[in-house]
């Protein structure tokens, strides 16, 4: 999945709202796939956090409201 579309479900965003290089749309240099498991029954608010610090950790993403 390309980095963009990963970054727009993490933080429920639109298109225009996710800026950076072209390579973010691409899907052979900038496509990832990620995996991870987490604790039986987590909710949809904490995997949503925990995807947040995974893109942050290992990507060094900033944003701004």
């Amino acid at each position: 999945m390309p980095l963009r579309k990963i970054l727009m479900d993490a933080w429920d965003l639109k298109y225009y709202q996710v800026e950076g290089p072209a390579w973010l749309d691409n899907f052979k240099s900038g496509a990832y796939t990620i995996v991870a498991t987490m604790p039986p029954n987590t909710s949809k608010a904490r995997f949503m956090v925990m995807l947040h610090n995974l893109l942050q950790d290992r990507f060094s993403i900033i944003y701004h409201y």
